[in-house]
């Protein structure tokens, strides 16, 4: 089954260095003098002189870098890139709007959302541990303890039984049983069957959805210019595959003085504490 190709594809140096094969992604690629400066490795420079396929050069106008880096800076990505990144997400944002217009594009990164567990489960130990101390009403009288203690002793009797026998149906079992195991194997992926299941995968084509309109995409490894291409509603392709990329991580600011979490990427200081230089990106 042959791919549908995307219509222009922006490289960025990593699929160079990678060594991926460009021509079988897309027949318009783009990128930018800066990308080719970054490669110093002699394998990928030699490859670079022959190529069998023409690269085209385009530069992005100072209003696309403009609206990149400031879109970066509400991301808190801009700290994770180089000039030449924001250059090569601006070309890409520069061929989207040429070719598909603004209007599913974003202006601002999506609000993220911080879901926190709370749990009032509440913790009780054994009365007569020296060293703690509970109110009268959740004092044990000595009879309640002993009686506790000794239901203690029968439940752990009993959950030895129980293992004693599970792991003597265990060494019983038959073959017929393990057959049966592996045939709810099935629809799992095993070392087996791992090959004709990436085979697969990699012979699935563009979504009916993307290839009704013209598809401009980023080939990168970069993780910052991916979540900020994803972010802006820009295609981002895979290095190892050439298939779109829908969803990336999402980061925020953990303290690891008061261990707060803040969603405010650009914050230097700890808004809960106070402290400058404890504000990690997890």
């Amino acid at each position: 089954m042959e791919r549908n190709k995307i219509d222009y594809l922006v490289i960025d140096s990593g699929a160079f260095i990678k060594g991926t094969q460009l021509h079988e992604l897309s027949d318009n690629l783009y990128t930018i003098h800066e990308v080719i400066n970054e490669i110093k490795d002699k394998a990928t420079k030699a490859r670079l002189e022959a190529l069998p396929y023409e690269l085209q050069y385009k530069e992005p106008s100072q209003e696309d870098i403009r609206f990149v880096a400031d879109f970066a800076k509400k991301t808190g990505d801009f700290s994770f890139l180089s000039l030449t990144d924001i250059k090569v997400i601006a070309l890409t944002y520069a061929l989207e709007k040429q070719f598909n217009g603004t209007e599913h594009l974003h202006s601002e990164p999506n609000e993220q959302r911080i879901i926190t567990k709370t749990t009032n489960k509440v913790v009780k130990t054994d009365a007569n541990i020296d060293g703690f101390y509970y109110p009268k009403n959740g004092n044990k009288s000595e009879s309640d303890v002993k009686t506790n203690d000794f239901n203690n002793e029968k439940q752990i009797e009993n959950e030895n039984d129980t293992e004693f026998i599970s792991n003597l149906n265990a060494t019983n079992t038959s073959p017929n049983e393990e057959d049966e195991d592996d045939e709810d194997d099935a629809g799992w992926i095993t070392p087996s069957n791992i090959k004709e299941i990436q085979q697969k995968v990699s012979s699935i084509s563009l979504t009916e959805e993307t290839s009704q309109k013209t598809i401009v995409g980023c080939i990168t490894g970069d993780f910052s210019m991916q979540n900020v291409l994803i972010q802006i509603g820009l295609n981002v392709v895979s290095l190892s595959n050439g298939l779109i990329i829908k969803e990336t991580k999402q980061f925020v600011l953990r303290c690891h003085a008061c261990f707060k979490i803040t969603t405010n990427l650009m914050k230097k200081f700890c808004p809960h504490c106070g402290n400058l230089g404890t504000l990690k990106r997890v």
